[in-house]
């Protein structure tokens, strides 16, 4: 699992891309980051949060998986890249090798 923080009130969003699309498989959940307020406080509008991505062994290999962090529309530069290198064993489980950040 990788968690990443967000805002997609700003615009921008994480989008992944896999070098080895049958080797592993990425599903998404986002939650608001509840925890920075105080209980007595309502929800603030545009209160960021964590997108969690789960990552799913499909066949026993290798993959790289880049994660982006952009405003899709915009020709601009991407805020963040992030590289993660993964392996999946024989039983299909996923271990992270490595990783690099761009920014």
């Amino acid at each position: 699992m990788i968690m990443l923080t967000g805002n997609p009130s700003t615009g921008y969003s994480w989008s992944w891309d896999i070098d080895e699309a049958d080797v592993v498989d990425v599903g998404v959940e986002y939650a608001i980051d509840w925890q920075f307020r105080r209980e007595d406080e309502p929800m603030p509008p545009g209160m960021g949060g964590r997108y969690q991505f789960t990552l799913t062994g499909l066949n026993p290999g290798e993959a790289s998986i880049t994660f982006v962090y952009e405003r899709p529309w915009e020709a601009e530069a991407p805020l963040y890249v992030l590289v993660y290198r993964v392996c999946v064993d024989e039983e299909l489980n996923v271990t992270i090798l490595g990783s690099s950040f761009d920014w």
